[in-house]
């Protein structure tokens, strides 16, 4: 059976925790290939690494493998039987391929868990250069084209050559449970995604337009949280009404420029109030400092103001075309661009960039704020997607 081996960073760097994160990363792969159909289920650890038996294509198995959280990078392996004449006529044999196909350089990287293996780094390099000196091969360390990877462990050996990059991170449902907003722009989705790959496991809150919660299922938002959830299985997606809001501040005189301010404190609250009831731990929020009006500080201080929970904001330092490649590497950004009504595009466009908090709290005294956050959490639905 076919072999692939799986390497992971920032795992090995846990300490007395890296066995949970490890057991995490064992589990994913194995809730992946199950998602994607294939036989990637015979997973057993070697060293630092993980060794998975396959019999799907190479393409299934990348398109599985490159969305799990936790693996740095990946390789399709031939294993070679760990003693020093097997691995040297191996190399040899590698060699001569590449003197065969008009090659006139190659690099050798080693690694080897067992430091009590025969032959050390040195010793191989020193064979191989010799091998290669007859076939007028050149040893050339930037070579990366006729790399011959070699990884020697403490009961294995296996042979490679090209590495294949993970989204490396931590393994999804490692750092506990987070609740991310979600609207129907281009940030949220990739703000939720850098939080994941933190190793949080994310379940979303959708404000929206329709008459009805149900109806948010035959719109873009569930074909984006569809998308993300290839990269965590399953998760919930909490909807509320508008309308709610809207009748709340109704004839109530509020400031047109303070109606988007108003309207994020109100969601941070519903938030605050769904992740006391589901457990969340924190709040995911794709603020940018200063890229719109709401998202400056005076507003983003306003808006937060008395929110006990933890607000998340991945995104506060980036420019928008850096969102904008990462949206389109995760593939939700032509999903972000099609045509939604979203709730801040029923709100005055002439909204101030420095809230003034006594200005903030005069406009929340005319709102009867517990009757709305009530009426809005009775109206919640939530839907399980996977």
């Amino acid at each position: 059976m076919k072999k692939v081996l799986i390497f992971y960073s920032e795992i090995a760097l846990k300490g007395k925790n890296k066995r949970e994160y490890e057991s995490k990363l064992k589990e994913n792969i194995r809730t992946a290939s199950k998602r994607h159909s294939l036989n990637l289920l015979n997973i057993k650890k070697t060293g630092a690494h993980y060794i998975c038996f396959y019999d799907n294509t190479k393409d299934e198995i990348i398109n599985c493998l490159k969305k799990v959280f936790g693996i740095k990078y990946f390789s399709f392996v031939e294993e070679i039987k760990r003693n020093p004449k097997s691995i040297l006529e191996k190399c040899h044999q590698i060699l001569n391929q590449y003197k065969e196909n008009d090659e006139n350089e190659f690099n050798i990287q080693i690694k080897r868990s067992d430091k009590e293996f025969p032959l050390d780094t040195i010793k191989i390099t020193q064979n191989l250069r010799e091998f290669a000196d007859k076939l007028n091969l050149k040893l050339n360390y930037k070579n990366k084209k006729n790399q011959i990877n070699l990884k020697i462990n403490l009961h294995d050996a296996y042979v490679y050559f090209e590495k294949i990059n993970g989204p490396d991170g931590l393994p999804t449902g490692s750092s506990g449970r987070t609740l991310v907003l979600l609207s129907g722009g281009i940030d949220s989705p990739v703000a939720a995604w850098m939080i994941m790959k933190r190793g949080a496991k994310c379940d979303f809150l959708h404000f929206h337009t329709f008459k009805e919660n149900k109806e948010v299922l035959n719109s873009k938002i569930i074909k984006i949280v569809e998308r993300l959830n290839e990269f965590q299985y399953k998760s919930s997606l909490i909807c509320i009404p508008h309308n709610i809001f809207d009748f709340s501040i109704m004839n109530k005189n509020i400031f047109q420029e303070y109606e988007l301010i108003l309207f994020k404190h109100y969601i941070f609250k519903m938030a605050q109030i769904i992740s006391k009831e589901y457990d969340y731990l924190a709040i995911v929020n794709g603020d940018s400092l200063s890229q719109v009006a709401s998202q400056t500080l005076e507003n983003i201080n306003i808006s937060s103001n008395n929110i006990a929970i933890q607000i998340l904001r991945p995104l506060i330092g980036f420019e928008k075309e850096d969102i904008i490649n990462i949206a389109k590497k995760i593939g939700t950004y032509d999903l972000s661009i099609e045509n939604y009504k979203d709730c801040c595009s029923l709100i005055s466009k002439n909204q101030t960039t420095k809230a003034k908090k006594d200005k903030f709290e005069k406009n929340l005294e005319k709102i009867n704020f517990q009757n709305l956050c009530e009426k809005s959490f009775e109206s919640l639905e939530v839907f399980k997607i996977k």
